[in-house]
Order: structure tokens, then sequence, then C-alpha cells
């Protein structure tokens, strides 16, 4: 049964998503402008695609990508706050931040250590998806 808590934590967690989806789009679309325009494509075979194409695939796969994330750290979210509340930090829920944090954190760390390396890009669309869904979406819910 949907109760109205649960279903503040899953909307928090789309609109979470949502809008991180097309934050992430924008950097994404603007650095591959600019390696390209350095000389330097990290997505080779890209440039022979049109932009727009370019802009349409990622809007469409990171929506969907970051918006079921967003869902499901929505339903985790509920579950946390039930079962091990701790307001701490500016949000709602420490545990559930901090997990949130190494989850993402790891997954960004594993991404550098397989590539030998990542760009910026990549630790600031880290560190925003730290922020969107460790703080912003336990704030949102509440």
């Amino acid at each position: 049964m949907l109760n109205e808590a649960l279903m503040r934590s899953l909307l928090a967690g789309w609109i979470v998503g949502a809008a991180l989806a097309l934050v992430a789009t924008a950097v994404l679309l603007a650095s591959l402008a600019r390696s390209q325009a350095r000389g330097r494509n990290w997505l080779p075979g890209w440039e022979r695609v049109k932009p727009p194409i370019v802009g349409i695939l990622f809007v469409n796969l990171l929506g969907i990508t970051f918006t079921a994330f967003g869902l499901v750290l929505g339903a985790l979210y509920y579950r946390s706050r039930v079962h091990a509340p701790s307001p701490m930090l500016l949000t709602p829920n420490l545990f559930f931040s901090l997990v949130v944090s190494l989850g993402i954190g790891g997954i960004v760390g594993a991404a550098a250590f397989v590539r030998r390396g990542i760009g910026v890009t990549a630790w600031v669309l880290g560190g925003l998806a730290v922020l969107a869904f460790g703080w912003v979406l336990p704030n949102i819910a509440r």
C-alpha cells in the first residue's frame, strides 16, 4: 500500500533524478563540444553525428537512467528513514546520505581506476550526484 511518506520519497527521487539528468546533459554536451574544438574527441566516431542528435541521445539516456536511479534511492530513503533516522549535517538522515556518498564515490573511483584516470567532468558530475541524491532528495522528501 502506498502511503503519503512513500509517495513523497518517490516523487523527490524522481524530481532530483530528472533535474540531475538535465544538468548532466548540459555538462556532458559542453564537455564534448570543448573536447572536439581542441581536437581531442572523447567519443570516437561521434564527430560525424550532428550535435542535436547527440543531445537527444544524452537527454533520453540520462533522463531514463537518473530518474530510475532517483526512484530507487527514493524508496531506499523511505526504508532508511523508518529504520535509521539520524538528522545531522543539513540532512534528515545522515546514514542515508553517507551511504549514497560512499556508493557514488565508489562508482566514480572505480571508473577512475579502470580508465587510469578520468576528467574533471566526471568528478564534478559525481559530486553533483552526491549532493542531489544524498542531501537534496532527503530534504525534499521530508
